[in-house]
């Protein structure tokens, strides 16, 4: 069962992608071909922030055992509205938001640019598909249910898929004796995810 969140899980980001790359200090590069940015156009100032100084904020703020966790941050993630304006590099206008980027493109530093937060960033494709965030799968032939949890959203339709996932486990105890909840893509989001999700594993607990 897998369930697309089209309209919930809809989010601002910088139209241009982002990539980490890593020598003596990290830099970041533009992977794609947009209006504001060439492939391979490497990034000297993010709202005034170098790459090192994003990426110093980065390793204080996300909790991380090593830092290739943080090497494999996505572009969308980088460039979304949320972390932007957390950095505080955000340029708020009444229509729209912009970050001011200067690039670096075959090895002559350009002239700052103004580019515009847009509808899902540059990581959804074309057609304006948004990726399943949530889904499940029954294995009756190993006993085991698994939850699967790409993004930390706590709307109508992740509590749909909980209690569905719930009430197909509870009705099959005897089959069902295992349960996996699989975060593996998953950097985080909303608590109440998780408070939901220990609501059907106990009557009580303690969060610490």
């Amino acid at each position: 069962v897998e369930v697309s969140n089209v309209q919930q899980w809809s989010y601002l980001g910088l139209d241009i992608c982002l990539s980490w790359l890593f020598d003596d200090e990290p830099s970041l590069v533009s992977t794609c071909e947009t209006d504001y940015a060439n492939v391979g156009d490497l990034v000297v100032s993010l709202g005034g922030l170098s790459p090192a100084d994003i990426f110093d904020e980065l390793q204080s703020t996300i909790p991380h055992e090593n830092d290739f966790f943080l090497r494999e941050l996505p572009q969308s993630w980088l460039g979304r509205e949320d972390f932007l304006g957390y950095l505080g590099i955000l340029l708020v206008q009444e229509e729209y938001s912009t970050v001011d980027i200067v690039l670096e493109r075959d090895g002559t530093t350009q002239s700052p640019v103004s580019v515009p937060l847009i509808a899902n960033g540059t990581s959804i494709d074309n057609e304006g598909e948004s990726p399943v965030f949530v889904s499940y799968e029954i294995y009756n032939e190993s006993s085991t249910g698994v939850f699967t949890l790409n993004d930390c959203i706590f709307d109508q339709e992740y509590a749909m898929v909980l209690e569905e996932f719930w009430t197909k486990v509870k009705s099959s105890r005897g089959v069902i004796d295992t349960v996996v909840l699989d975060l593996r893509k998953n950097r985080g989001g909303e608590f109440a995810v998780g408070v939901a999700f220990l609501n059907h594993l106990a009557d009580s607990y303690q969060l610490f």
